[in-house]
């Protein structure tokens, strides 16, 4: 009696789920969304033809955070070159003709650039997240020689510690400028740390690797493709999410069943 009480319970639960709970998030949803291109909307017709672009949905969660504190969504990554001294002049010449000079459709000169993002900083407004062209970059900016002088070994694993440390939270993001950098640290037991440093609103770890992949790409290696593929994950997710959510009452009720047919639940006159 007491299974099939419960069960009917979640029956009920699910009917209600379905007539209102699922229309209004539906409706709450939309109106989210609705809200979200008024804004864009008022943004892009103030400033009209300044490049100006909402960050997407899926990456603004990054910056929960503040995006300036020691508390910031950084990631990085760093490679170990076997070499005393490194060439930062030639390491910032290769990622401006790699990286920032990249096109979607590399044969199309009229294309547009891959990674905007790399040459534009966060802009708050109305409560959303946008891209803004950063009048003041320079690329020198964000090459530089880091000096660690309590790093003495990079195999110890408290000064490689202190090193991410260091690299994650103790080194803050400035307003006004894109949120990357490449930092080195030379003469370390004859070898070289090159680390690519940026916050996760731009991308995530797997793009992270693609673009220093990318970026240490020789002339003898497989040739890149020529058009940059981008994601297109709007359409398939709504494909993906619309269905699960929909038979999401359905998929409860299937547990409650299956958790209260279990033999293997304690009897309640056992828990006394």
């Amino acid at each position: 009696m007491r299974t099939m009480s419960e069960t009917l319970k979640v029956v009920l639960l699910s009917i209600l789920a379905y007539t209102i709970f699922l229309p209004c998030t539906i409706l709450f949803a939309i109106g989210i969304l609705f809200w979200r291109s008024c804004i864009k909307a008022l943004v892009y017709f103030r400033h009209c033809g300044q490049g100006w672009r909402i960050v997407d949905p899926s990456s603004v969660g990054m910056a929960s955070t503040d995006v300036y504190d020691t508390h910031s969504w950084t990631i990085a990554t760093t490679f170990e070159i076997h070499q005393e001294t490194f060439d930062l002049q030639k390491l910032r010449t290769d990622f401006e003709k790699t990286i920032l000079s990249a096109k979607i459709c590399e044969t199309d000169p009229s294309s547009k650039l891959a990674y905007p993002e790399l040459t534009s900083c966060l802009e708050e407004k109305f409560g959303y997240y946008f891209w803004r062209p950063c009048p003041s970059f320079k690329i020198e900016d964000h090459f530089s020689y880091l000096d660690v002088p309590n790093l003495k070994s990079i195999d110890d694993p408290e000064d490689f510690n202190a090193l991410s440390n260091h690299l994650l939270r103790d080194r803050r993001w400035k307003k006004g400028q894109p949120l990357w950098e490449w930092l080195v640290v030379e003469k370390l037991d004859g070898k070289s740390l090159v680390m690519f440093r940026i916050h996760h609103i731009i991308a995530d770890g797997w793009s992270l690797f693609k673009l220093a992949a990318r970026m240490f790409t020789t002339e003898n290696s497989v040739p890149l493709a020529s058009v940059i593929p981008l994601p297109n994950a709007s359409r398939g997710r709504s494909c993906l999410i619309s269905p699960n959510f929909i038979k999401a009452p359905y998929e409860m009720v299937k547990l409650s069943r299956t958790l209260n047919s279990s033999t293997t639940l304690i009897p309640e006159e056992g828990m006394q």
